[in-house]
C-alpha cells in the first residue's frame, strides 16, 4: 500500500508537472495568437466600417503623430474592437483608411488656415448631432432671433467648448444647420434677410443699430417699440441701447451690447422666443434669477465669474435705467456679485503676516474657551499625582495647552 501510494503520488506529482508545463505552453501560445487575432480583428472592423457611411459618422478622433496631426480616437478603437487599450494603440495606423474615407465624404474637412484635432472633433460632433435629430425634434429646437440658441442645446452630447464654436470651421457648419432649417421651413427666410439688412452680419452693423435705438426717446412706456415675431426683443434691445448712453468709451458700449445679447438668451429660456413686452414680463425678482443663470454658467464654466460681473452689473444698471420710465412703476430687489478670484490663488501660501495672525486668533480662541469652562470636578480616576495638587494640575493644564499650540505654529511653519 505504501508503494501504491508512493505510486500513486509520484504519478499525480508527475501529471501536475505536466499540466503546469501544458498550460504555460497554452498560455504563450494564446498571447501571441491574441496578438495576431488583436490586429486581425482590427483590420477586420476597419474593412467593415469604411464601407458604412453611417458607422463613420460615429467615430471620433483625437490628436496623433500622423502627417495630418489626428487619427481615429483610441478609446473609440478599443471599445469597437475590443482589445486592450496598448494594443489599440499599436495597432492605430490601421485605422487610417477610415480617416481617408471621412475626409472623401466630408465627415472631416482640413481648413485652409492651421488647425487643431478639436476642431474638426467638434465640427463632426455638431453636425453628426444635428443629422440624428428627428423632424419633430427639429421643430423644437430653441430658436432665437431665428437662429439656434447655443447656450439652451449645450448637453453631455453637445460640445462645451464655447472658444471652439466660434472657429471658422464650426461657424460653416452652423451656417449648413441654419440653410437645411430654412428649407425645413422652420427658419424663415424673409426673417433672416431682413435681420441682416437691421442688424447686419458684423459687429460693425450691430453696433450701428445698437447706436440707432439709443438715440430713440425713452422716458414713458409708450416710447417703447412694439415687439414683434421678427423682433421678439426688441424692447430689451432698447432698454439696454438707451443704458450705453451713460458711459462713453466704446469699451463700455461693448459690455452693454455683450450683456443684451447674454439677457435675451436668459429671457428666452424662461418665456420662449415670443414677442416680449417687459411692462408684462419684467418683475422684483428678473435680477435674482439671472443671478442663478449667470452662476450655472461659472459652475459649468462657460463663463469667468469676472465676466459674470461684468454681466450683472450691465443689467443691474439696465433695470435700474427702466425705474426711471416714468408710467413704469417698475422696481426690483438688488443682489450681490460673485467673489472674483484666481484658480492659480486657490493653493496660494499664507503670508508672514497671515500666519501671525491666524496663530493669535487661535491662541485668543483658546483663552476665551478656557475661561468658560466649568472648573475642574475631581472624578476619581485621573492620577492621584495631580487629583489633590490644584496648583500642579493647573501646571499641567498650561503645558497641555502649549503643546497644542506649538503643534499649530509647527503646521503653519512658523
Amino acid at each position: 500500500m505504501k508503494k501504491d501510494g508512493i505510486a500513486i503520488d509520484e504519478s499525480h506529482k508527475n501529471r501536475s508537472k505536466s499540466e503546469v508545463t501544458n498550460e504555460d505552453f497554452k498560455s504563450n501560445k494564446e498571447k501571441k495568437l491574441l496578438k495576431k487575432d488583436a490586429k486581425k480583428a482590427v483590420v477586420e472592423w476597419v474593412s467593415k466600417t469604411v464601407e458604412n457611411t453611417e458607422a463613420l459618422w460615429e467615430v471620433p478622433i483625437s490628436q496623433s503623430d500622423s502627417a495630418l496631426g489626428f487619427g481615429v480616437d483610441t478609446k473609440h478603437i478599443q471599445s469597437a474592437v475590443g482589445v486592450p487599450y496598448t494594443i489599440a494603440q499599436k495597432y492605430r495606423e490601421f485605422t487610417n483608411p477610415l480617416i481617408e474615407e471621412m475626409l472623401k465624404k466630408r465627415i472631416l474637412i482640413i481648413p485652409n488656415e492651421s488647425y487643431e484635432a478639436d476642431e474638426l472633433e467638434v465640427r463632426r460632433q455638431l453636425l453628426n448631432w444635428y443629422r440624428n435629430l428627428s423632424k419633430e425634434e427639429k421643430n423644437r429646437l430653441p430658436i432665437l432671433e431665428n437662429k439656434i440658441s447655443t447656450w439652451r442645446i449645450l448637453s453631455d452630447n453637445f460640445p462645451k467648448n464655447q472658444s471652439l464654436l466660434d472657429l471658422n470651421t464650426i461657424k460653416d457648419a452652423w451656417e449648413y444647420i441654419h440653410d437645411d432649417l430654412q428649407e425645413l421651413g422652420i427658419i424663415n427666410n424673409d426673417y433672416r434677410v431682413m435681420t441682416e439688412l437691421i442688424y447686419g452680419k458684423s459687429k460693425e452693423s450691430q453696433k450701428a443699430r445698437f447706436d440707432i435705438l439709443a438715440q430713440r426717446a425713452l422716458n414713458i412706456k409708450s416710447d417703447f417699440i412694439n415687439p414683434s415675431e421678427l423682433q421678439p426683443f426688441i424692447q430689451v434691445e432698447q432698454l439696454f441701447a438707451s443704458t450705453s448712453t451713460i458711459v462713453s468709451s466704446e469699451s463700455g458700449k461693448s459690455n452693454y451690447r455683450i450683456a443684451s445679447n447674454s439677457f435675451m438668451d436668459f429671457l428666452s429660456e424662461l418665456y420662449g422666443n415670443l414677442p416680449l413686452k417687459i411692462v408684462t414680463v419684467f418683475d422684483e425678482h428678473l435680477l435674482s434669477r439671472y443671478r442663478k443663470y449667470l452662476e450655472r454658467k461659472i459652475i459649468s464654466k462657460e463663463i469667468s465669474s469676472y465676466h459674470a460681473n461684468t454681466l450683472l452689473s450691465s443689467v443691474r444698471r439696465t433695470l435700474y435705467r427702466l425705474t426711471q420710465v416714468r408710467d413704469m412703476e417698475y422696481s426690483f430687489f438688488d443682489i450681490n456679485g460673485f467673489t472674483v478670484s484666481r484658480e492659480t490663488d486657490v493653493k496660494k501660501p499664507f503670508t508672514m503676516n497671515e500666519r501671525i495672525q491666524v496663530l493669535d486668533a487661535i491662541e485668543k480662541g483658546l483663552c476665551q474657551s478656557r475661561a468658560a469652562l466649568i472648573p475642574y470636578k475631581k472624578t476619581g480616576w485621573c492620577s492621584k499625582k495631580y487629583a489633590g495638587d490644584k496648583s500642579q494640575y493647573e501646571i499641567y493644564a498650561k503645558f497641555s495647552d502649549s503643546i497644542g499650540l506649538s503643534r499649530l505654529q509647527k503646521l503653519f511653519k512658523f
